[in-house]
């Protein structure tokens, strides 16, 4: 059987057309997600493979830990991420960082995004930071 043998997908020889072409794009699609993975967050598009992002077709210049704080913010785009878990994501276990460190790289990263987008970083007071569209931030922060 092709999938023992080593195969990762297989098509039946009686399989239609129209079936055939729908695994086809399938796979395809698959593969471009694998070659360039990327995560989209309202206006914001991050690159992870090239480590870039563009707002609105402009690349937007950061440092490592504000394009990994980014990151982290994007892939939960709307929910909060508690202090604790982007501590965590952003230094290695044990590190010594000072209680506002990661105030300092959030307040550098928003003063970036500035008025390039509409997604902001908002503030759950004694949870974490949640990134949303500047109209809910507005009017969700506590």
């Amino acid at each position: 059987d092709a999938l023992a043998a080593g195969a990762t997908d297989f098509i039946p020889c009686d399989a239609s057309s129209r079936y055939v072409a729908a695994r086809v794009a399938a796979l395809a699609r698959l593969r471009n997600s694998l070659a360039s993975p990327r995560i989209a967050a309202g206006e914001i598009e991050i690159d992870l493979q090239h480590r870039r992002c563009v707002i609105n077709g402009r690349e937007l210049p950061l440092s490592q830990k504000e394009f990994d704080l980014l990151v982290l913010l994007a892939g939960s785009y709307g929910r909060t991420v508690p202090r604790s878990d982007l501590i965590e994501g952003l230094w290695q276990a044990g590190a010594q960082i000072e209680d506002n460190t990661l105030d300092v790289h959030i307040s550098r990263l928003r003063r970036k995004l500035g008025s390039r987008c509409r997604d902001q970083i908002a503030t759950t007071r004694g949870i974490g930071y949640r990134l949303v569209p500047d109209e809910e931030s507005a009017t969700g922060a506590a």
